[in-house]
């Protein structure tokens, strides 16, 4: 088993797995401590651990023929405003001024929801990225800043 640490899983990758492989993939952030794994569409109860993969694990979530999803909802009301603004920065949603965070919260839960995502590409680059004990802050943009 392989742990990471939540810095180097993103939950839009963990969104993008196969059940399957989903169902191993569960992520600890310091905003929740609740597991992000629903077996028969109840919630695990058990406390969140860091993101691991096992293929021992989804050889036997496969014999047993356990019907596990991983969560799809992402509460991002928990997120700070500072890391919300950031986000919209980042991804330049247009907003009106002034949104309080309630209001910027769900439009960057709307945005992030309608985010496309290429899972094989999605895959190959955490892959790669781990194997490489890279992180994507610290490749430098052009003017030799860290990317946001």
């Amino acid at each position: 088993v392989r742990w990471f640490s939540p810095k180097e899983f993103h939950p839009a990758s963990a969104a993008a797995l196969p059940p399957s492989s989903a169902a191993a993939v569960c992520f600890n952030s310091r905003e929740s401590d609740d597991c992000c794994l629903i077996e028969d569409g109840e919630r695990c109860g058990r406390s969140a651990g860091n993101a691991s993969f096992s293929k021992r694990i989804q050889k036997s979530i496969s014999q047993k023929k356990l019907k596990l999803d991983i969560d799809k909802s992402v509460d991002l009301f928990q997120l700070q405003v500072n890391t919300l603004r950031r986000y919209k920065r980042h991804y330049k949603l247009q907003t009106r001024p002034g949104l309080n965070k309630a209001q910027l919260a769900e439009t960057v839960s709307r945005h992030f929801r309608n985010i496309p995502v290429n899972e094989k590409e999605t895959l190959t680059y955490f892959i790669y990225m781990v194997k490489s004990s890279k992180s994507r802050l610290d490749q430098k943009a052009d003017g030799g800043k860290p990317l946001d």
